[in-house]
Order: structure tokens, then sequence, then C-alpha cells
């Protein structure tokens, strides 16, 4: 009888790949580390905004403004005396009340509003014209992409990252007003239409508006969102340094976030109370110290949530399938993630 012939057929025998393959690097990789810089991108933007305000009007000798806004508009060459802001808060005060009680102003009034017309033909005739302004659109553009760029876990932190985004760069496109003459052309285009309210309310510059709601997407973000990785288990990853979070720090974590999201949320509407009370001789720079306290605990939201994910390994296990969303449904809590439930035999 003929026996088959046993040798191998090299045409015909499978190759094995397996020792190749597992050389070859997994582009699932590179993907986690964009997401991973992503969000170091947005710590460094967040901390770096203020600090360059400060630093860079610091080497051109400029006073710390009322607001980092202002820098838009501030050059070296702004600088009102303690008289000048009272003269114009007064007759900000005085209009105020003459547009409600439909009056004419009488002759001390009139002569306070006279002076304010030619400090404000004076101080704010340059707008546009800050040596930082640059900086700060430029600041404010970085910060509005990388948080649209940033796809979030959930579909609402998605919802909220994008309309932060565009907000941010709101804030850089619809300049504060300056003095009472120069405003963006959308407050100009809006003011016919808030004049003819019953109550005569001026125009809210659509400015402050992007900054609010810039300011309250990040802190939905933080308090809603933010803690919805904690639970989920480590994933070793190649390394093998992934690991789940302790009780400890997923406490720490939890609240941590939280606390970011109401600084957040605080820190816009404190700075409009501050900016109202009278000034002390520190150039108003409390009002920035306000803003920039915002600012940094959206930087501090992001360093924490990149060493808790670099710790955990939540983004590997995304990338492999392994997570779902568990809808919330309390008011006060936010969706969470879990491992996948595997399909039953």
């Amino acid at each position: 009888m003929h026996k088959p012939d046993t040798a191998t057929n090299t045409d015909e025998a499978p190759v094995n790949n397996t020792a190749d393959t597992e050389r070859l690097p997994d582009p699932r990789v590179n993907m986690l580390k964009t997401y991973a810089r992503l969000r170091w991108a947005l710590f460094v933007a967040g901390v770096g905004l203020p600090l360059v305000l400060l630093v860079g009007g610091a080497i051109m000798k400029m006073p710390v403004q009322d607001s980092m806004s202002q820098y838009y508009h501030a050059g070296t060459r702004f600088r009102p005396t303690e008289e000048q802001r009272t003269t114009l808060a007064d007759a900000a005060k005085i209009e105020h009340a003459l547009a409600r009680t439909h009056r004419t102003p009488g002759p001390t009034e009139q002569e306070t509003l006279e002076k304010a017309h030619a400090l404000d033909k004076g101080l704010f005739s340059t707008p546009g014209s800050g040596e930082m302004r640059d900086w700060f659109v430029g600041g404010l553009f970085i910060v509005g992409i990388l948080l649209i760029a940033y796809k979030g876990y959930l579909p609402d932190e998605s919802v909220a990252l994008n309309l932060a985004g565009l907000f941010a760069m709101g804030v850089a496109v619809f300049y504060m007003p300056w003095g009472g003459q120069y405003r963006s052309w959308i407050d100009d285009r809006l003011e016919p239409l808030f004049d003819k309210l019953p109550w005569q309310q001026h125009v809210p510059s659509i400015h402050y508006v992007c900054a609010l709601m810039l300011f309250f997407c990040l802190g939905y973000v933080c308090f809603f969102c933010g803690a919805a990785t904690l639970e989920l288990p480590g994933d070793p990853g190649p390394d093998g340094k992934g690991r789940s979070l302790s009780p400890r720090e997923k406490t720490m974590l939890r609240w941590a976030y939280r606390g970011c999201g109401a600084i957040m949320v605080i820190s816009p509407v404190a700075g409009a109370f501050v900016s109202h009370i009278p000034g002390t001789g520190f150039e108003h720079a409390r009002v920035f110290i306000i803003e920039a306290v915002g600012v940094i605990g959206f930087a501090a939201y992001w360093g924490l949530k990149s060493w808790e994910i670099s710790k955990t390994g939540a983004d590997r296990l995304v990338a492999k399938h392994q997570v779902e969303m568990v809808p919330s449904k309390k008011l006060l809590e936010g969706h969470r993630l879990r491992i996948r439930a595997l399909p039953s035999e």
C-alpha cells in the first residue's frame, strides 16, 4: 500500500505569524496616547492662560488688569486712577437711575456725566490694542479646539465639552465692551431687540454670556461625568501597571471632581459680585484672581482625570469594548460606566 507523503508542502502549509504579530505594535496604543495627551494639553492650557497673561503683562510693565478679558483691549498706557474709576462708576449708576425713572439729570449729575464722557473718549479710545490680545485670543481658541476634539466617555459629556469649546471661542470672538462706545457687532445687533423689553434692560454682552456658559458646561462635566470611570477595574496593560483605585482614592477623586466643578460655577458669579465692591488700591486685581482660580479649577480637573486614567487604564478597557454605560435615574447623579456583562451561554 502506498503511504501518503508526510513531507511538509511549503506551498500549502499555513504560516504561523503569531510571534511576528506579538512583536508588532498595537495600533490602539497610539490612539490611547492621543487621548492621554489631549487631557494633559487641556491641563497645560488651563494653567498657562492666566500665567501667560500675568508674566507677559509683567514683562511689559503692565498692572494686573481687572479681568483676563480686559487684556484684549488694555495696553501699557491704560492706567486709570481710583478717582477716574469712581467717576465712571458714579456715571454708570446715574445713567441707570435716569433710565429707570425717566427724569432729566440734575446739575451735579450732569457734571459727573460730562466728566465720564470725557474720560470715556480718552481712556477707551484704542479698543482691541492690548499687547496681550493675541495671547488671550489664541489661548482661548486652543482651549476651545481641544475641548471639541476630546470626546468624553458619556454622550452628555461629549455634548457639554463641545458646547464649552464653542463658548470658549465665543469669549474670544465677541470681545468684552470697552468703555461706553465700543462693543462687539453682535451686542450692537441685539441692543434694539432688548430695548423693546418692558423694563428697558440694556443688552447683556454676549461676551459675558459665553464666559458664564463656558464655566457652567465645564462645571457640569466635573459634577456629573467626572466620577463615571472611578468604579472600573484596572486594566494591567502591556506594562502591567494598570490597577483598580482604592476606596480612599475613589472618595478623594469624587470629591475633588465636585470641588473643581463648584469652583468653576462659583468663580464667574463671585467675579461679577466682587467687581462692584469699591477699590482698595490693588488695581482691581482681585477680579482677575477670582477668574484665574476658576481657570485653575478647570486645569486641576484635567490633571486629576489624567492621573486617574493613567493608573486604571480605563481607556484600554473602552478600546477593548469591555465597558458599557449605566444611565442615572437620579437628578443629582450622573451616568457611570461598568464592565460589559458577558452574554449568557
